[in-house]
């Protein structure tokens, strides 16, 4: 798989809807945010976005999406990881901050896989934001966990 920043299309618009069921949300963090997409023979994997607050020195991973034929395969490691690089060579990031949800089990253990430490709970952060209910196995979507690491 192949990682390169490239800019947004419509064709990338359900990929990043099954990391963030909220476009209205994600339209406007897209705005102005990196995108990066893992292709492999011209079909688009997985992408990536990355929102850099340089003068905070903080560079926040706002989605992390796999299309669903190939989630559980690692796509989304390399992604982070791609990420992470871009990050690191940016010498003004010292943080970098990833979210997610109570209910993002897997998520949540690959993100402290990577070096992410829990730093905050956003209490009831999706029951408040989010016009809909979420679920992920079986699992009420209510709180945001954030995760931050620090860059060497």
């Amino acid at each position: 798989m192949q990682i390169r920043r490239t800019h947004f299309r419509e064709e990338h618009r359900p990929l990043l809807l099954l990391a963030d069921p909220n476009w209205p949300l994600v339209e406007e963090y897209l705005k102005t945010s990196l995108f990066f997409e893992g292709i492999l023979d011209k079909e688009v994997l997985g992408g990536i976005l990355v929102l850099e607050e340089k003068s905070g020195g903080l560079a926040e991973i706002r989605n992390v999406s796999v299309a669903e034929a190939f989630q559980r395969q690692g796509i989304g490691r390399e992604l982070i990881q791609a990420a992470m690089l871009h990050c690191e060579a940016n010498k003004a990031i010292s943080l970098i901050r990833i979210c997610t949800a109570n209910s993002s089990i897997h998520q949540l253990r690959l993100y402290q896989r990577l070096g992410f430490e829990m730093v905050d709970v956003n209490w009831n952060y999706f029951v408040e934001n989010y016009p809909e209910p979420i679920f992920e196995d079986g699992m009420a979507c209510k709180h945001q966990i954030v995760l931050e690491k620090k860059m060497q």
